[in-house]
């Protein structure tokens, strides 16, 4: 049995691990990788699993999972939960990953044959609160709702709720020792849990409220009568045929706290995620931000670095870098702003090899002189994709010759013409265009089309 550490302040915290993964798949739209496999559930779990560890910090916690098989409620109703659809296609290989997310976490795990999670944790919990410890169900379902008192809460991260006696009164208008009354009369169909004909939550919980369990009703039936509700006579008569159903369905309803099991608080203690395995797995389900969020980077590696400075040795550097099909480009602008920025240099890398930084000078003097750039690498198309975070990989050759207007002018001049520059005194030159919006455009050579036209792409040159 788990004893309070002294000074108090020990939390368990008991999460629903299969109630967390139909609610992640449900939640999410359809998700997968560049490769087709699913990854909705595997990564609303996995943020819920994130988002719970990052902000309660939990120093004992497990992940409990309903076992495989029947539970012994499948023996006292043969269609409890046979409504429910069989496991959708796009979930059934996500399961598997979920449990390496749980391994990689570094996660206790507890099963246990017969019984459902709900079972399990409502065993745990109340081991918990008599040996002094705080327990926290993380979980969505209403049904644990059931098990909150003065040492156990409910807390829905999904929904960033948390339940006390307070809010478990609040909802269900009755203790929370007496949710399993109201579940049993009103039913659950979400579980297929009968329930009695015509009884909902409302009528449910002013019963219970005013009467109390489920067995004193049924004991009392003339209070039903006399208690005021609204078709209480109809309602007496329903219940009084329908009695077994109602002692059926509060048992259904009914989470169990003596399942065999025994609280080792210290083998459920959290020792943090374990990196090298969440990589590779992060890294295989592109589960990127979560990647960079909860597994450190660590110290860059050492890349050799080659200043590019006079057009000789920019066009010594092209031949290699064409021959290497593949391209890594970053640039830096001299200011945040998109329409006003102007480039200041830019680094070409391939596969392999040093990242050519080249000057904005260097710049200037290479796309001025294009039979440099015919010379060494032929006439090449700009690259495809080009991102706003100073980042590319594309197949393409060097880019300088679609990037010399951007080094004499702002780089919104062949974005959408947002160009503000103020315009010459004179007439503009024959090598001014117009922009949509009237302002001059800087780009030598490049006008854009007339006005009713809606295209958002630069011109080629």
């Amino acid at each position: 049995m788990a004893k309070a550490e002294p000074g108090g302040g020990a939390r368990l915290y008991l999460i629903d691990g299969s109630g967390y993964v139909y609610r992640a798949f449900h939640a999410l739209p359809r998700l997968s990788t560049s490769r087709g496999l699913p990854t909705n559930a595997a990564l609303g779990f996995a943020n819920m699993l994130a988002k719970l560890l990052r902000e309660e910090q939990p120093r004992y916690t497990a992940v409990v999972f309903d076992a495989p098989g029947e539970t012994f409620r499948d023996s006292l109703y043969a269609e409890y939960k046979q409504n429910r659809p069989t496991l959708p296609d796009e979930l059934r290989p996500q399961l598997g990953y979920i449990r390496r997310i749980v391994d990689a976490f570094r996660l206790p795990v507890i099963e246990v044959a017969g019984v459902e999670a709900d079972d399990v944790i409502g065993t745990l919990a109340a081991q918990a609160g008599a040996a002094g410890l705080e327990t926290v169900v993380v979980t969505g379902d209403k049904d644990m709702m059931q098990l909150v008192d003065e040492r156990t809460t409910l807390l829905d991260t999904m929904r960033d709720r948390r339940f006390g006696p307070a809010e478990v009164r609040a909802r269900f208008g009755v203790d929370p020792a007496l949710v399993p009354d109201v579940m049993g009369l009103m039913g659950d169909p979400i579980d297929n849990i009968p329930g009695i004909e015509g009884i909902g939550e409302k009528t449910a919980s002013a019963l219970v409220a005013r009467l109390g369990p489920v067995e004193r009703i049924l004991e009392h039936l003339d209070d039903v009568e006399a208690s005021g509700l609204r078709g209480a006579k109809k309602i007496r008569a329903t219940l009084a045929r329908q009695a077994e159903t109602a002692r059926l369905s509060k048992t259904l309803a009914t989470i169990r706290c003596d399942v065999p099991i025994t609280l080792d608080v210290e083998a459920l203690r959290w020792e943090g995620p374990d990196p090298a395995r969440l990589r590779p797995l992060f890294l295989e389900l592109e589960f990127h931000s979560l990647l960079r969020e909860l597994v450190p980077a660590g110290d860059a590696p050492e890349v050799e670095r080659r200043a590019l400075t006079t057009p000789a040795e920019v066009a010594a550097a092209l031949p290699a870098l064409a021959r290497a099909g593949t391209l890594a480009l970053g640039w830096g602008l001299d200011s945040g702003r998109a329409t006003a920025a102007r480039l200041t240099a830019l680094a070409v890398a391939g596969p392999t090899g040093p990242v050519n930084v080249v000057g904005a000078l260097a710049l200037r003097d290479v796309t001025s002189t294009p039979s440099t750039l015919s010379t060494s690498v032929g006439r090449r198309r700009r690259p495809r994709s080009v991102g706003r975070g100073g980042t590319s990989v594309g197949r393409s050759g060097p880019p300088f010759r679609w990037l010399s207007s951007a080094v004499s002018s702002p780089a919104s001049c062949w974005r959408r013409s947002r160009c503000r520059r103020a315009a010459p005194a004179a007439s503009p030159s024959p090598g001014w265009s117009r922009s949509r919006r009237g302002a001059p455009c800087r780009s030598p050579g490049r006008r854009w089309p007339a006005r009713p036209s809606t295209s958002r792409s630069p011109p080629t040159a």
